[in-house]
């Protein structure tokens, strides 16, 4: 009987991989979770700026009020280039509703 050389590779310690169907199993249920974190994650965006939007009006607030103060209950002067005022312009966000009632947080 005839021996034959050994083959440098072994077939008993094959490393296993994923199958096809298994990396697409785990792909899916992946993008199954994302889809499910999204509004979540979209929702406290929206509140981030909420809030980002509140902070900046108190920081009017206060600049008016230390202005009004110091000079003799004189309001903020200022106009942009079309000739309108920053209050008319701060009154029209408001009311296109860029700016959310605290109500709203």
């Amino acid at each position: 009987m005839q021996k034959f050389p050994r083959s440098p590779i072994p077939t008993r310690n094959i490393l296993k991989a994923f199958t096809l169907i298994e990396l697409l199993a785990v792909i899916s249920i992946t993008a199954i979770l994302a889809a499910l974190l999204m509004p979540a994650i979209s929702r406290g965006l929206k509140k981030a700026q909420n809030v980002q939007n509140l902070a900046n009006l108190r920081q009017l607030g206060t600049l008016a009020s230390q202005y009004s103060g110091e000079n003799n209950g004189a309001f903020l002067p200022g106009k942009d280039a079309d000739g309108q005022q920053w209050q008319v312009l701060l009154a029209r966000l408001y009311a296109k509703e860029m700016i959310e009632e605290p109500a709203m947080l």
